[in-house]
């Protein structure tokens, strides 16, 4: 159960970087902020009925080690489930991107200076 907690606190940490740049990639400009407050809404759904699931499993079976094991079970199917998407091909809308929204290999600085004259 440490080594679960462990994984999870890892995974969990990981996750917060990766979905932020996978909302800015998936998502057209003018919709990131609807589409990325959305994806948090349904996290935050998740929180709340986390605990008052693993609450209801852990009094009727008079042990936390269920709720547990059920917590990992869905982790373990919505990962099996999205590897499997990746063995479809998912068609994407065909539209162009705006510079901003391209990631480039190159660091740019844009460097303004300003004086102040009196």
């Amino acid at each position: 159960m440490v080594l679960y907690c462990i994984n999870y606190g890892v995974g969990d940490g990981l996750f917060a970087t990766a979905i932020i740049n996978i909302a800015i990639e998936c998502l057209p400009t003018e919709n990131r902020g609807g589409g990325f407050g959305l994806f948090q809404f349904l996290v935050g759904i998740g929180y709340i009925i986390g605990p008052i699931l693993s609450g209801f499993i852990a009094d009727v079976s008079g042990s936390y080690n269920y709720a547990f094991y059920t917590a990992g079970s869905l982790e373990l199917i919505g990962g099996s489930i999205s590897l499997a998407l990746l063995c479809f091909e998912i068609p994407f809308v065909n539209r162009e991107l705006d510079e901003s929204s391209r990631f480039s290999t190159v660091l740019e600085f844009n460097i303004t200076e300003k004086e102040t004259v009196l």
